[in-house]
C-alpha cells in the first residue's frame, strides 16, 4: 500500500508503529483476511487506529506490473516536511 511506502520513508514521530492488516470479513469471497484491507496504525502515546483501505479489499487485484516502476519517494522531501503544530482534536459536544 502507497501509505505505507510513504509512512516507511518519513517515519513520523507521531507514529510509533504501522503495519498492513488483512481485515476478517473483509475483501473478496474466499480471499477474507487474507488481502491487505487497511493500516494498523500506533500513535506514539499508544492509541491504535485502524485506516480501512476499500480499494484494496475490492474485486479488482493490483497490476500485475508496476505502472510507474521507476517512481522513488522523495526521501528527503518527505522527511523535511514535519507539521511544526499537530493537528488539534475535535472537540465534542
Amino acid at each position: 500500500m502507497f501509505v505505507v511506502q510513504l509512512l516507511d520513508v518519513a517515519q513520523p514521530d507521531v507514529f510509533r508503529s504501522w503495519e498492513v492488516v488483512a481485515l476478517t470479513g473483509i475483501g473478496p469471497t474466499g480471499q477474507q483476511g487474507k488481502i491487505p484491507s487497511g493500516v494498523r496504525i500506533v500513535a506514539a502515546d499508544g492509541t491504535t487506529m485502524i485506516l480501512h483501505s476499500t480499494y484494496g479489499s475490492g474485486q479488482t487485484k493490483e497490476p500485475e506490473n508496476e505502472q510507474h516502476p521507476d517512481y522513488v519517494i522523495p526521501e528527503e522531501g518527505v522527511k523535511s516536511w514535519r507539521l511544526k503544530v499537530n493537528a488539534q482534536f475535535a472537540e465534542r459536544g
